[in-house]
C-alpha cells in the first residue's frame, strides 16, 4: 500500500508515432466525387446605347431625379368678406362651447388655428392681440346694427384704455348700457372674466369706476346700475346676486 499523503503523477503518452502532416495534407477521396461549383460573378448585361445617350442628354440622371410630388388640393381662393365670414364662423363655434369662458386665451387660441387649418382658410392667421380683440368683442354679444353705430366706436375707443384681460367685460357692460338692458349680475361678470368669484366681479367694476369709466350706484330697490358718463348712457337696474344662466346651462348638462 502507498502512502495517503503522495501526490497523484502524470503517466507519460504513448510511444505510437502518427503521421500527422499526411493527415493533414492528404486529400479526402470524398472530395474527387464531389460537383464542381464555380462562384462566378454575375455580369449585368449591357444597356442599350439609346438609352445611354438618353440619359446624357438630360440634365439629371433618371435615378437621381426626384419622385413626383402627389398633386395638392389647391387652396380655396376667397374674397376679403367671404374669408371674414368664415374666420368668424370659426370663432363662434369656439364661443359656443359654455366651458370655453373658463379657458385661457392661449388654450382658445391653439384650437382656433387648428380649426382655422382644417378650415383651409387662406392668407396670414390671426395674431393672438388680434384673437383676444376680436374675443372680447364677440362674447359682448354685440350685434351688427350696434357695431355699426357712432357709440359702439367710441366704445371700442375706451376699452383700449383698459388691459387684455379686462376688455370682455367692459365691452359686455357697455354694450347692456346702450341697449338699455339689465345690469349684469356677479355671476355673469365673472363669467366673462374666466372665474367663478363674485368678490372677483365686484373688484371689477370698482377698478372700472376708479379709473373713471364708469359710475356704479344703486335703484331704491337696491338693485344695481352701471353709467357710463362718456356714452350718456347707463343699464337698467339688475340684480347683483342673480344667477348667471350660462352657469346654468353648464350645471344641466
Amino acid at each position: 500500500t502507498s502512502a495517503r499523503s503522495s501526490s497523484p503523477k502524470l503517466m507519460p503518452l504513448p510511444d505510437a508515432h502518427l503521421d500527422v502532416e499526411g493527415l493533414i495534407f492528404t486529400p479526402d477521396p470524398e472530395e474527387f466525387t464531389r460537383p464542381l461549383t464555380a462562384n462566378r460573378r454575375q455580369v449585368p448585361a449591357p444597356r442599350p446605347t439609346t438609352d445611354i445617350l438618353a440619359e446624357l442628354s438630360r440634365s439629371t440622371p433618371a435615378s437621381l431625379q426626384p419622385a413626383a410630388a402627389e398633386p395638392r388640393t389647391p387652396v380655396p381662393v376667397l374674397t376679403v368678406e367671404e374669408r371674414e365670414d368664415r374666420l368668424m364662423a370659426v370663432m363662434a363655434e369656439i364661443l359656443d362651447d359654455p366651458q370655453s369662458a373658463y379657458r385661457t386665451d392661449a388654450v382658445l387660441y391653439q384650437d382656433f388655428l387648428v380649426r382655422a387649418r382644417m378650415r383651409r382658410l387662406p392668407g396670414p392667421p390671426l395674431s393672438l392681440s388680434d384673437f383676444r380683440r376680436r374675443t372680447a368683442i364677440a362674447r359682448s354679444g354685440v350685434d351688427a346694427a350696434m357695431a355699426s353705430s357712432e357709440a359702439w366706436t367710441t366704445v371700442l375707443s375706451m376699452s383700449n384704455s383698459v388691459s387684455d384681460d379686462l376688455q370682455g367685460v367692459f365691452l359686455m357692460m357697455a354694450k347692456a348700457a346702450l341697449g338699455g338692458e339689465p345690469c349684469p349680475s356677479d355671476a355673469r361678470i365673472a363669467r366673462a372674466y374666466g372665474t367663478h368669484s363674485a368678490r372677483r366681479a365686484r373688484r371689477l367694476l370698482g377698478y372700472f369706476e376708479e379709473q373713471g369709466l364708469v359710475v356704479v350706484h344703486s335703484d331704491f330697490t337696491g338693485k344695481r346700475i352701471v353709467a357710463f358718463p362718456e356714452l350718456q348712457a347707463e343699464t337698467a337696474p339688475g340684480s347683483a346676486e342673480a344667477p348667471d344662466e350660462g352657469d346654468l346651462k353648464i350645471a344641466a348638462e
